[in-house]
């Protein structure tokens, strides 16, 4: 969201199950809470239940079948995931349809890969889905229609403190290392791996929390180190989780689960917790996650993992890049788009404004070569940055933010010289952010404001490339940037540009702007680049590229 607004749209998902009810607290219903709490309206209808009464659990309002919604001037989205539901799109008085993909229908999902499921992604004006393979199974099926790869997050504020809970009585006084899994014990468990670990070591505690479809408590009843303590209430799982050594996806590998994005991954690194897993698409794709294929290979992991601790604080914060708020931008930019958004907010096109960048990209960014100039920036940016700093990113995978990113170019750049980093491009046009997301789809993008920045959203590198030139005073942004940033601050501007300046470029940079401190931040390092002396040079002029860290040290 930019700051000051709050787009108006209601988002209804329908009937499907209880917000809490037998099952697990689950994807729909952090959705729900994700969307309620950037400002929108969020309606849970629950299952099993006739009447239209409305209970408020936070922010999202709770209902059942008896649920009515008015027309009004509020877009309202309807949010399906059983595929019959996208029918109730007249019922409802829905203005678009957002399919949710959430397991591919194989194997024992096999039966809802119907007629329905077809007649829902046709139906949808947007596809969303959990996984990389599910993006590529769904592009090459309905190529031309938007599908956005929607990974589950995580709500890191709920484990936030699951390390200083007590232990709850039932786990207070298990042997330790505690190896626990929290969700859904079903067929897609393997219960195999699971018991060769107890029986490998039966010194070690398996801890396997959630409700048991599959009967697996007697399977293994015969091991009286895996404890199985029930279903508990999303409420009661950071106590639990807390005090977890390590966490488990003690998943099968096979299509359905391939296609998976557990949830429990990023709620176990919430809380400081390291993950292993067996080698699922998705878990191999999470670079803190550990995964082997056997029991031996686990054992041998976990072991590794006892002899020297996992950084808590690295998984906090890797965990903290996926939350909830991330995972729906890309929705919330795409539903914009739609014919219904795209009269919104048409008062203000001067330049440099949102609705100017909106259009710029819409229309002639690509026409203006500006993709190639980002990518151009990017790898001007690498080719300059000193080893010292170049070697301190790898070698402690630190997460980096690109501010103003524009269609994601550099950021794509950035993760090829990268690959090992977590990376994360903003900008604050919403047509730039879509592109992006369609351009890179295994890339995190999200919209923000480079003025508006909150510490929250911060990262160990904070960078910003040709952007704060548009800006007319980049000077304070620069000091906000440095006070928020964790370790380093890297800036390429435009240096001493010919006068007078193009329409769009509102700022000036020279010598002083960039002093020996901003902020209690140090310059490290500052080199003037001739880009005019570039073999294919994309910008006929120096450019000065500034870094800043919040460490004492020297080059």
């Amino acid at each position: 969201m930019f700051k000051g607004e709050k787009p108006a749209m209601k988002f209804i998902y329908p009937p499907t199950i209880q917000w809490e009810g037998a099952e697990v607290f689950q994807r729909p219903q952090q959705l729900m809470k994700a969307f309620a709490a950037a400002g929108h309206e969020a309606v849970f209808m629950e299952r099993g239940r006739a009447d239209g009464s409305i209970q408020l659990r936070e922010g999202v309002q709770v209902t059942g079948n008896g649920y009515r919604n008015e027309k009004s001037q509020t877009p309202t989205i309807l949010w399906v995931t059983h595929p019959p539901h996208f029918r109730m799109k007249p019922m409802l008085q829905a203005d678009y349809i957002v399919f949710d993909y959430i397991d591919e229908c194989t194997e024992e999902f096999g039966m809802w890969h119907n007629a329905d499921l077809r007649a829902a992604m046709e139906a949808a004006d947007i596809i969303t889905v959990v996984s990389q393979r599910l993006l590529e199974i769904v592009m090459a099926e309905f190529p031309g229609k938007p599908v956005l790869l929607v990974p589950n997050g995580v709500d890191s504020a709920h484990y936030a403190d699951a390390a200083a809970l007590p232990a709850p009585m039932d786990m207070a006084s298990l042997p330790r290392p505690i190896l626990g899994f929290m969700g859904s014990i079903s067929t897609w468990i393997d219960g195999d791996i699971l018991r060769r670990v107890a029986e490998l070591r039966p010194d070690w505690t398996l801890l396997l929390i959630g409700p048991d479809y599959i009967t697996l408590k007697l399977t293994l009843s015969d091991l009286p180190n895996v404890v199985f303590p029930g279903r508990k209430l999303y409420g009661e799982l950071p106590a639990y989780v807390g005090h977890f050594d390590v966490g488990l996806i003690p998943f099968q590998v096979r299509n359905m689960t391939n296609s998976s994005s557990p949830l429990k991954m990023y709620e176990y690194m919430a809380a400081g917790v390291p993950v292993v897993s067996t080698p699922i698409r998705e878990a191999v794709n999470s670079e803190p996650v550990l995964t082997g294929q056997t029991a031996e290979e686990w054992v041998s992991l976990i072991e590794g993992i006892m002899e020297k601790p996992t950084d808590r604080d690295e998984l906090i914060r890797y965990a903290q890049s996926q939350e909830w708020k991330v995972r729906i931008a890309p929705v919330v930019v795409h539903l914009m788009m739609l014919g219904h958004f795209r009269s919104i907010a048409q008062a203000d096109n001067r330049i440099n404004s949102r609705n100017y960048w909106n259009t710029r990209f819409q229309n002639n960014w690509e026409q203006w070569r500006g993709r190639d100039q980002t990518s151009f920036f990017a790898r001007l940016m690498l080719e300059h940055l000193p080893d010292w700093l170049v070697e301190d990113i790898r070698m402690h995978k630190l997460g980096i933010t690109d501010l103003g990113c524009a269609e994601g170019d550099g950021v794509q750049v950035l993760s090829e010289a990268f690959p090992e980093v977590r990376l994360t491009g903003v900008d604050f046009s919403e047509v730039a952010i879509m592109k992006a997301t369609r351009h890179y789809p295994q890339l995190l993008f999200r919209v923000g404001d480079i003025t508006a920045i909150k510490e929250e959203d911060s990262d160990d590198v904070l960078l910003t490339s040709n952007t704060l030139e548009h800006l007319r005073d980049p000077i304070a942004v620069i000091r906000r940037l440095a006070r928020i940033t964790r370790r380093y601050l890297i800036v390429l501007v435009p240096y001493r540009e010919s006068e007078p300046l193009s329409d769009e470029h509102q700022y000036r940079f020279d010598d002083g702007d960039f002093p020996e401190w901003i902020e209690g931040c140090r310059s490290m390092f500052r080199k003037v680049i001739d880009c005019r002396r570039i073999p294919g040079t994309k910008w006929d002029g120096d450019q000065l590229l500034a870094v800043y860290s919040i460490a004492d040290r020297n080059e």
